[in-house]
């Protein structure tokens, strides 16, 4: 379990949060209560990530709509970071 565990955090090294997700929730049944927990954490992380990859991706298509909405969903996850600074990007570009 363990070693599923270490991929995924290889995976999400590299930025493969859906391949980092996959091995979580692998691992997450096969864990006592206290690796559950921490594994849940590094899945929220995951789901952060790749929200925020996503509002990038639709930012730089001048998808400014969708890009707020992925890091409004983003932020619901988890504030901090550089995401209200995305979000006011975003934002302001719609305002125009």
């Amino acid at each position: 379990v363990a070693r599923i565990v270490q991929n995924g955090d290889r995976a999400f090294e590299r930025q493969g949060y859906q391949d980092a997700l996959k091995y979580y929730e692998k691992a997450l049944p096969r864990l006592d209560k206290a690796g559950q927990e921490l594994v849940k954490i590094k899945i929220l992380q995951a789901q952060r990530s790749m929200l925020i990859d996503d509002g990038d991706a639709e930012f730089r298509r001048g998808a400014f709509d969708a890009a707020l909405k992925a890091y409004q969903k983003a932020l619901e996850l988890s504030p901090g970071g550089d995401i209200e600074q995305r979000i006011d990007r975003a934002k302001a570009q719609l305002a125009r």
